[in-house]
């Protein structure tokens, strides 16, 4: 008779269990990376091709990594590539950037950023392949605004300066930026919290404790009274927007109008909402709720919900240059977590802490009927 060491026999009773778990863990694995249109490349031309198409310039590091899209830490300012594919992602180094930043806003298609710097200067810095640009002044923008705020996908933006009483309209982002208009807001009935802008730059939503506004010529129109504070988004391409009121969990739908026009409850009772932002195809609204630990999407036609449950806390909503992939969590000195929805699956993957510097993979998945 022969007898098993106990190790052994442990081992030889979880085999199956723990050999399957490791072949569905490389099948995972594998299907991120093979099947995930946003970066499957055959080559590195085809890569960079992919990323311009996408609204990033160069999205390929300059040794062959992908670039998944950047984070940042604010004090001091701090920032770092997302290098690799969803669920073999690393941090780079910290990027070099220009001297004197005090502030830094990275776009929405992480193209490139708005800087504040010492030289009481806005600044746009361009984000290529792993490394920042030389900034180009941003003239008779405010310097330090107290609000920044890009549109879909960057190619605007709007500034507010509570010491100027002004807003300010960007357009052209990032290749031609031009001031295309100034508003005052020294007629505003209080203090303005968010604000947010369409990609042409001619639709202005602004918010405050009271509601949300439309921005008029010489006037402002309320289109949604509230109590409390609200998240702002428009659909990309397009002057209609969505309204999130935190406060009550309601979430309103603002047509796309010239003229003043009221806003229409599109859901109810999504409670613990913070971050907002629509999906890139224009159909539908990502709502994180850290609180519950999960991420909704709301259609834009029907108001139907989804839930999608996260091994982590959203804390934040960053759109990475790849169509519907978000940074949800991104901490200094923790790991970063990224989510996305390939057909009906929702898939989370989580990038090591940078003083790690080693490679992991831990895709997490939730079955959508």
């Amino acid at each position: 008779m022969v007898t098993l060491c106990p190790d052994f026999r442990f081992a030889m009773t979880h085999f199956p269990r723990v050999f399957m778990t490791a072949i569905a863990t490389a099948s995972a694995f594998v299907l991120l990376a093979a099947d995930a249109p946003a970066v499957r490349h055959a080559s590195l031309t085809q890569a960079k091709q992919d990323a311009r198409n996408a609204g990033a310039p160069d999205a390929v590091a300059a040794f062959g990594q992908p670039v998944l899209g950047y984070t940042m830490q604010s004090s001091p300012p701090l920032v770092r590539a997302i290098l690799g594919v969803p669920g073999a992602a690393s941090f780079s180094a910290p990027l070099v950037l220009p001297p004197a930043v005090l502030q830094f806003h990275i776009a929405p298609s992480q193209a490139y950023a708005l800087a504040e710097r010492r030289a009481n200067e806005l600044a746009v810095i361009p984000l290529t392949a792993g490394h920042a640009g030389p900034p180009v002044a941003l003239a008779g923008a405010f310097p330090s605004p107290d609000l920044v705020a890009f549109s879909f996908a960057g190619r605007s933006a709007v500034l507010y300066s509570a010491a100027a009483a002004q807003l300010q309209v960007i357009s052209g982002l990032p290749s031609a930026p031009a001031i295309v208009e100034t508003i005052s807001t020294s007629a505003f009935p209080s203090g303005i919290q968010e604000a947010a802008v369409s990609d042409d730059g001619t639709a202005v939503l602004i918010a405050s404790a009271a509601g949300a506004y439309q921005l008029l010529p010489g006037a402002v129109h309320q289109v949604v009274g509230t109590t409390g504070a609200l998240a702002l988004a428009f659909f990309p391409n397009s002057s209609q927007a969505a309204i999130g009121d935190r406060t009550t969990g309601s979430l309103y739908l603002w047509p796309a109008t010239a003229g003043p026009a009221a806003a229409s409850l599109l859901a109810a009772h999504l409670e613990g909402m913070a971050a907002m932002g629509a999906t890139a195809d224009g159909q539908g609204l990502w709502v994180t709720n850290p609180a519950g630990g999960s991420i909704w999407r709301v259609s834009a036609q029907t108001g139907e919900l989804r839930t999608f449950p996260l091994p982590v806390s959203p804390r934040t909503m960053e759109r990475l240059p790849y169509r519907d992939m978000l940074l949800i969590s991104s901490v200094a000195g923790q790991p970063a977590w990224i989510f996305f929805q390939q057909g009906g699956e929702a898939l989370t993957v989580f990038v090591p802490a940078a003083r790690s510097g080693v490679l992991r993979e831990n895709p997490g998945r939730v079955h959508v009927p």
